[in-house]
């Protein structure tokens, strides 16, 4: 897709998503989740909205080994961004909370 994000490709994710038996998209809707975010996915579908529910109540199946090492992903010495909406330009970037 020409929009995926590459944190749903990223070998971290993709390791935990394996060993947790979940979608990489509710690894890190659940790493959010556990980390106090509040998360509104963009829900096409049925389904879609289900596989984003599913996330919300398996989010306590992310081990404290599997939150390290989402809490440890970084790109090229800086934080990867999740969301970068353009209100968010205004803010300074000491106070957005919606890095990894």
């Amino acid at each position: 897709k020409a929009h995926r994000s590459r944190l749903l490709d990223h070998p971290t994710v993709a390791r935990v998503a394996s060993e947790a038996a979940m979608a990489p998209a509710q690894v890190l809707l659940g790493w959010s989740l556990r980390h106090g975010v509040a998360v509104a996915p963009k829900c096409s579908s049925a389904p879609h909205a289900a596989d984003c529910l599913a996330a919300a109540r398996r989010a306590s199946d992310l081990t404290p080994a599997h939150m390290r090492a989402l809490d440890e992903m970084s790109g090229q010495g800086r934080p990867l961004r999740v969301v970068n909406p353009s209100f968010m330009r205004c803010i300074p970037e000491s106070r957005q909370a919606h890095h990894f």
